[in-house]
């Protein structure tokens, strides 16, 4: 967890030094390489939660040695950092304040100049995974909702055909966690705040249908969706979730979460993923309109 903040750090730097293209292409090997291990098997307490937690502990640490309080004492800073070094670090409130800035400043710079370089979008994408509490991938995603778009998944724009589509469907992959959440599986729901985010995002969304968020937007909602339609609660979240989506991303959540339906909650993210890319690919790109009332209805019988 401390190395990835260290790393994410870099992009603090000045664009001479966050935007040289070999610096950027190792940080983001380095970067994927910490993150590689840290992938969610779904259940409640599967998600290792460990280096988000040292992380989110590096930030308060990093600003206690930056940041001027007046009103703490050397002896107060030093004893705040023994209790961050020693043991597993919580997640306290000034823990999370101290993470929220450090993530404001990375969007600001993100927004200012960093959104064309390929290391600020490995780390937005970084961000997403299920290591890092809900609170902080919105966090990110607020910041730049503008933006999205122009997320870029390493290399997927530098290599022709299958190898780019594998690149981005892993990239996705890596954000959503396994299983579909049912009544009768110890599998985890993700944050409704998150969940209204993310559609609130995809509602307004101009990029094209084959974009990092456009995949991880469907996905992620198509999962907790069927989780919903399987445990019966949740519905009317949903249903307002998902009021006036447009009609090409409103096709591809109904068929995706049809498809996840008929598997059952025992899934990977690779294969809702999959689903999402197939599903995706074979959409009817001169569809008018989508009756999605009649789905929820037909799913809530």
């Amino acid at each position: 967890g401390t190395k990835v903040y260290y790393l994410m750090n870099i992009c603090l730097y000045p664009e001479v030094i966050s935007g040289d293209n070999q610096i950027g292409t190792l940080v983001s090997k380095l970067l994927h390489m910490l993150l590689k291990g840290y992938n969610d098997d779904g259940s409640d307490n599967s998600c290792d939660h460990t280096l988000g937690n040292y992380f989110i502990s590096s930030c308060f640490e990093h600003s206690l040695t930056t940041t001027a309080h007046a009103s703490s004492s050397e002896d107060s800073k030093n004893e705040k950092l023994l209790a961050v070094i020693s043991g597993t670090p919580d997640t306290s409130s000034r823990m999370m304040r101290a993470t929220v800035e450090f993530l404001a400043d990375f969007c600001n710079t993100f927004i200012e100049f960093g959104a064309q370089y390929q290391l600020f979008s490995d780390v937005v994408i970084a961000c997403l995974r299920p290591v890092f509490p809900a609170k902080l991938q919105s966090e990110v995603l607020t910041r730049i909702r503008e933006m999205v778009h122009l997320l870029v998944v390493s290399d997927a724009d530098n290599v022709d055909g299958d190898a780019a589509v594998k690149s981005t469907r892993e990239a996705v992959s890596s954000c959503i966690r396994n299983g579909v959440p049912s009544i009768n599986q110890h599998v985890q729901r993700d944050a409704g705040g998150l969940l209204d985010l993310v559609c609130d995002i995809l509602r307004r969304y101009t990029g094209e249908p084959s974009s990092f968020f456009w995949y991880y937007s469907i996905a992620i909602i198509s999962r907790n969706l069927s989780g919903a339609i399987l445990s019966k609660t949740g519905m009317a979240a949903f249903k307002r979730r998902l009021a006036n989506c447009p009609v090409a991303s409103a096709d591809v959540i109904i068929r995706t979460t049809s498809a996840l339906l008929e598997m059952g909650p025992d899934v990977s993210s690779n294969r809702i993923v999959e689903v999402v890319f197939k599903e995706n690919a074979t959409t009817n790109k001169f569809l008018d309109k989508v009756d999605m009332n009649s789905m929820f209805n037909q799913w809530t019988e």
